[in-house]
């Protein structure tokens, strides 16, 4: 089964004192690709796919420094190779199901890129750079991510319609 869709992705950045995140804003994306499968009985099944998925953040801020003005914007585009394997629950006919399903799913991140912006008091500046995988201190981020997945939806023939919420339970920060 082909599977496409929306994304709507953000990212928390804290340590023990203090959350860096507040300001960050969903980022919209996409993710593409497929699903098989396998039946247990009528109403369960386990099933597997594979994913393209662009995730990240947008952040902006603006203010005033002694008396300056500042603004920024930030952004972080990431895309990743997720397979999740859910147990899926489905009751009803043919024509018409209902369907809930939750699982683990396993992220690979493959490419990203980080671009900002400031202005401050007719200064402005910009920059773009590729996100460095890995778990140096040189490394952007960690290029294994873990979570979960839970959906839920509604099967009319061949059309599927639901919403899914994946959390990462990984600290994806590079060391």
């Amino acid at each position: 089964t082909v599977k496409g869709g929306l994304n709507l992705s953000s990212m928390s950045i804290k340590d023990d004192d203090e959350t860096y995140s507040d300001n960050f804003e969903m980022k919209p994306g996409f993710h593409l690709g497929g699903l098989v499968g396998i039946p247990i009985n009528d109403m369960f099944s386990v099933e597997g796919g594979m994913f393209l998925s662009m995730k990240g953040f947008n952040a902006s801020d603006e203010g005033s420094f002694l008396g300056y003005n500042y603004d920024s914007d930030a952004n972080l585009e990431l895309y990743y190779l997720d397979i999740p394997i859910t147990a899926k629950i489905s009751a009803g006919t043919d024509e018409l199901k209902i369907w809930g399903a939750a699982g683990p799913y396993i992220g690979i991140g493959i490419a990203g890129t980080k671009n900002g912006s400031f202005s401050f008091e007719g200064i402005t500046g910009s920059s773009s750079e590729d996100v460095e995988w890995g778990s140096d201190d040189g490394s952007d981020l960690q290029q294994i991510d873990v979570g979960y997945t839970i959906g839920a939806g509604v099967e009319m023939g061949a059309l599927l319609i639901g919403l899914s919420y994946n959390q990462s339970i990984s600290n994806n920060a590079s060391n």
